[in-house]
């Protein structure tokens, strides 16, 4: 039901929300999680407990790329910190076999190192009788993230951060399995999302969800020749964009365009290069330009060897028509 008094602020009310928030940040601030690309820290503030954030992509080009790399970025903070924490990582596509095989090659082989490896992957897993494989649809995921958190450890053990690849591959719940038609599909994408959001605070950590843009046809992207998904590719269900805290958009230039094509657009002018990615920040709530000065902008990026990404200033302006930041 609409409740007007949510959308009406006195000035003095809005003013304190503003101060109330600015002081959580303060009191919060070891538990935010930084924003996982190297040299974008500065400009694109981290995200804290409770805030829900969606990465979007077209199909295959680096959703699930993206989230693994902000999964190590964290885990990297954590243990710098010496925080006990786990980062909860849920996927309905990489097996838990293939993140067991990751970690052995990331840590050589040691067992030891991987114990300290403080990561817990909710999915189908290696020798998981029969009778236990089960829809993993999102009430299902909030169990096993609540048996997680009180049960799976000796004491209740916090989550640094929720990693959720992604939206679309969601299972229905049990009272949708059988409807089938477009609009009770996005029905139940808009409720994954709420609960995605709920998630957030019910488990007081940052969540990053994935979700694939642009599934018929690009509607509003960056510009004509870089298709960035924009604020009406996430229009599958509305609440992918309006619901979470933050939205960024990205684009693979080569998922589109051979390499070594020359790409002259507004301002850019650049050559396509294996692993140019293109990160737009669509949506930052709680901050304004003076707090979070990269909101609304676009970055280029490259994928490194290692699955990283990396942006360098020197670098964009490489690939501008007009070298001017």
């Amino acid at each position: 039901m609409f409740n007007p008094k949510s959308y009406f602020l006195k000035a003095d009310e809005a003013v304190d929300r503003y101060n109330e928030r600015r002081a959580f940040e303060k009191d919060n601030a070891h538990l935010a999680m930084p924003f996982f690309v190297e040299g974008l820290q500065e400009k694109i503030p981290p995200q804290y407990p409770s805030e829900m954030a969606i990465v979007g992509t077209a199909s295959g080009e680096g959703k699930s790329l993206i989230l693994k790399a902000w999964h190590d970025a964290t885990q990297e903070h954590v243990s710098k910190q010496g925080r006990r924490a786990i980062a909860a990582y849920i996927s309905h596509e990489d097996t838990t076999e293939m993140s067991a095989g990751a970690l052995l090659k990331k840590h050589k082989g040691i067992r030891e190192r991987i114990d300290d490896n403080l990561t817990a992957y909710i999915g189908r897993s290696f020798g998981m009788k029969q009778d236990d494989i089960a829809d993993l649809h999102m009430t299902n995921v909030i169990s096993t993230l609540d048996y997680g958190q009180n049960a799976a450890y000796g004491e209740k053990m916090p989550y640094s951060g929720i990693f959720y690849d992604y939206i679309q591959t969601t299972p229905p719940d049990p009272f949708r399995k059988d409807m089938t038609s477009d609009s009770q599909r996005r029905m139940q994408i808009a409720d994954d999302t709420k609960r995605l959001f709920n998630m957030a605070t019910t488990f007081f950590c940052p969540v990053i969800a994935a979700a694939q843009t642009s599934l018929k046809k690009m509607e509003r992207p960056y510009n004509s020749l870089m298709l960035i998904p924009g604020k009406r590719d996430f229009e599958e269900a509305k609440e992918i964009y309006q619901i979470p805290d933050r939205v960024y958009s990205g684009w693979l230039a080569e998922g589109t365009y051979p390499i070594g094509k020359l790409i002259e657009v507004d301002n850019w002018k650049f050559h396509v290069e294996p692993g140019l990615f293109f990160l737009w920040v669509l949506k930052i709530r709680y901050h304004t330009p003076e707090t979070a000065s990269g909101i609304r902008k676009v970055y280029p990026l490259r994928i490194q060897s290692d699955g990283t990404f990396l942006y360098e200033k020197g670098y964009h302006l490489s690939l501008l028509a007009n070298k001017e930041d």
